[in-house]
């Protein structure tokens, strides 16, 4: 078993890849690498699942001048040491502000410091805004306006489509070119991370994960989206059945690099099969393993807001036949625990799911739908079951969001397993590196058998034959019996 390696005395390495052209018009890739570590005051990284991009703050003393080396826009690496003094790569990202701050203390004195702030590499996708100039298309139209509409099929082809077509100049979609590629790293920190030299980071971004097909078609107008690119991509990913997320990954020489992380949500256990759907299994996430002497603070529990006891979807895409049933079945599903609703009233967990069609004609397909409704059920029907919170532990470089947080040898947490939402790494030169990890759907994990860490019983959640889908007139009719009013 690999033996976690924490940090309790610690240094904080700061590479910065400084574009050498910082005129006005300027756009050259030539960059020079600077190492900062010695004058390092603190540094603080926080990333979560809820934004694409984790930030960032070093302080740094003013020995020298570093506005001249450090400029916003340039990229960066930052590391943090264990105690055996080996260097973890915690960010790869790209500098928003630099900023020279000063204070006046209560006797008098003053004290100054740089700041550096930026965001992680997930910068490119929050930052990057995707618009085309309706006025001025031009000659363009056939080329752009068509073939851009035409992009469609699973949402992991789909995504993956996207992407090459505005980040990546490497990779072509047949027919379809916006010659608008963005996010050139510089000469430097390219021949870093890539021993092919591309210079691109969508070149070097590891995206593997959109091998695996996933079920149904959609066709999208991207020229009629507005926002930025990251609102793009996750409005074309199926989100209430998709998890799309960025993060570093080590690669099989231990090169940590950025990956576009892209599937099923991993909440399904082992117990749970479907046929139609692909499944990621929770016990199946790479793992973190915590021990018990490493936590320095913690606080975990149960939410009663967290209950769900009726589930509904609605599909975003419009069927293209118009027939009695198959409106009702495009736009009502649901499953209830009647039981539930009489003691705590009515928690509705109320979603949109797409890519209902598994032709490219969008035609719906009931299959997929009720798997779908099927599935959200089994997710979330626990959901007030699984413990969620906050923990404070001695810096573990192994953190990161997506994976499994296995509690060792702790008598306060025996056998627990947490999902890691969020993450922040904390250090400064007179404390030892500390992340504060805020964790969801903790589970109970016995010889690979997952149960709930608090269940009562069973039979607590016993709903009346999950694959019922409301499909006449009459159920909707009747929807007040069954304990809720259907939108």
């Amino acid at each position: 078993m690999k033996k976690n390696i924490y940090s309790r005395k610690s240094r904080c390495y700061f590479d910065v890849f400084h574009f050498k052209d910082q005129s006005l018009t300027g756009g050259g890739l030539s960059t020079e690498k600077h190492e900062i570590y010695d004058h390092i005051v603190s540094f603080t990284y926080n990333k979560s699942m809820s934004s694409p991009a984790g930030s960032f703050q070093c302080k740094i003393l003013p020995v020298f001048d570093y506005s001249k080396i450090i400029s916003p826009g340039d990229w960066v690496q930052i590391y943090l040491t264990t105690d055996d003094d080996k260097k973890h790569k915690r960010v790869i990202g790209n500098v928003d502000r630099v900023s020279l701050e000063t204070v006046m203390n209560e006797d008098g004195t003053r004290e100054s410091h740089f700041m550096i702030s930026g965001r992680d590499f997930g910068k490119i996708f929050q930052d990057t805004n995707i618009w085309f100039n309706p006025y001025k298309i031009g000659d363009l139209e056939a080329t752009i306006l068509d073939k851009v509409n035409e992009i469609g099929g699973p949402s992991n082809v789909l995504i993956k489509n996207v992407i090459d077509l505005f980040l990546n100049d490497t990779t072509e979609i047949p027919n379809c070119s916006t010659s608008m590629n963005y996010w050139y790293i510089g000469n430097k920190m390219a021949q870093e991370l890539d021993s092919f030299g591309h210079r691109q980071l969508a070149d070097i971004m590891n995206m593997d994960d959109f091998k695996t097909a996933q079920p149904g078609n959609k066709i999208i107008p991207v020229m009629n989206t507005q926002g930025n690119f990251w609102q793009l991509l996750k409005g074309i990913s199926n989100e209430t059945i998709n998890m799309l997320y960025l993060e570093l990954y080590e690669d099989k020489n231990g090169l940590s690099l950025p990956k576009t992380f892209f599937g099923v949500r991993p909440y399904t256990f082992r117990t749970y099969k479907n046929t139609t759907l692909p499944i990621n299994y929770f016990l199946d996430l790479p793992s973190v393993d915590v021990d018990a002497d490493s936590i320095i603070r913690s606080s975990t529990g149960l939410n009663d807001h967290d209950r769900f006891n009726m589930f509904f979807l609605t599909l975003k895409q419009e069927p293209i036949f118009k027939s009695t049933e198959a409106s009702i079945y495009s736009e009502t599903a649901s499953a209830i625990n009647k039981a539930s609703i009489k003691r705590n009233g009515l928690r509705l967990f109320k979603r949109m799911v797409d890519y209902g069609s598994l032709a490219s004609n969008g035609q719906f397909d009931l299959k997929i739908y009720k798997a779908y409704l099927e599935l959200v059920t089994e997710w979330y029907k626990g959901n007030h079951l699984l413990e969620n919170g906050t923990f404070v532990i001695v810096g573990n470089p192994e953190v990161r969001i997506g994976k499994r947080m296995v509690v060792k040898n702790s008598k306060v947490y025996p056998n627990r397993q947490y999902f890691i939402e969020s993450y922040t790494d904390e250090w400064s030169y007179t404390k030892m590196w500390r992340q504060t990890i805020e964790v969801t759907r903790g589970i109970v994990v016995e010889g690979n058998l997952e149960t709930y860490a608090y269940e009562g019983k069973e039979s607590l959640f016993n709903i009346s034959g999950v694959s019922s889908v409301v499909n006449t007139t009459k159920d909707l009719a009747n929807a007040d019996a069954l304990g809720g009013t259907f939108a």
